[in-house]
């Protein structure tokens, strides 16, 4: 067993950059093959199946007192079902 990362902010950025990367990826031209460089990240994927994160992730809001983290809302579950994914993305 080992603990944990839990790097809020920098798991933030994980999932964003992988969601970046897969945007990169679509926009990428089909007749030339994806080249893969060192600045790539493995994109983040999910899927249809997972609900509650398709419909927890959107309503996420910057905290004004460090704009680079979410804030937690009191009592709103979206936050735990985000905590989730980051946590088992970063952690991975």
């Amino acid at each position: 067993m080992e603990r944990a990362d839990i790097d809020r902010v920098g798991g933030w950025r994980l999932m964003y950059n992988c969601w970046a990367s897969a945007r990169r990826l679509r926009n990428w031209p089909k007749d030339q093959p994806f080249l893969q460089t060192k600045e790539d990240l493995p994109a983040l994927f999910v899927s249809a199946a997972c609900v509650e994160a398709i419909s927890a992730i959107p309503m996420l809001i910057c905290d004004e007192d460090n704009p680079q983290d979410i804030k937690k809302v009191e009592g709103a579950i979206e936050d735990d079902i985000a905590d989730c994914a980051r946590y088992g993305l970063k952690s991975y």
